[in-house]
């Protein structure tokens, strides 16, 4: 069986689902609409709205890479602006993020040569 709730205190859908070995797991959705946050880039603020799936995945990187998420964040601003038709910068967030996400994988396949 399968089963949601809409969790009332924090906005998000929390799914039940019942696993192979008969017991239940909550896990929180992937499907949650965008959440708008504001950024700094450049000494300007700006608002950017990504879902938390992938604020979550942003946070991570900017983590990985060391570096604040602004700077991160200016980065990815600074390549979209270069490309030959730039994408809105959430959506150059989003696909920078996977792009890394595949490099990422592509590299632990390879594993040592």
């Amino acid at each position: 069986w399968l089963r949601h709730r809409i969790d009332d205190v924090a906005q998000r859908r929390t799914a039940y689902v019942l696993t192979g070995h008969g017991r239940v797991q909550t896990t929180r959705s992937i499907y949650h609409p965008p959440v708008k946050r504001s950024v700094e880039i450049a000494g300007h603020k700006t608002s950017i709205s990504l879902e938390p799936m992938f604020w979550d995945m942003l946070r991570r990187a900017a983590l990985h890479e060391a570096v604040p998420l602004n700077a991160l964040v200016a980065r990815i601003d600074a390549e979209r602006i270069l490309s030959a038709t730039p994408p809105g910068l959430a959506g150059a967030i989003r696909l920078w993020l996977v792009a890394q996400s595949s490099a990422d994988q592509d590299a632990e396949g390879a594993g040592p040569g």
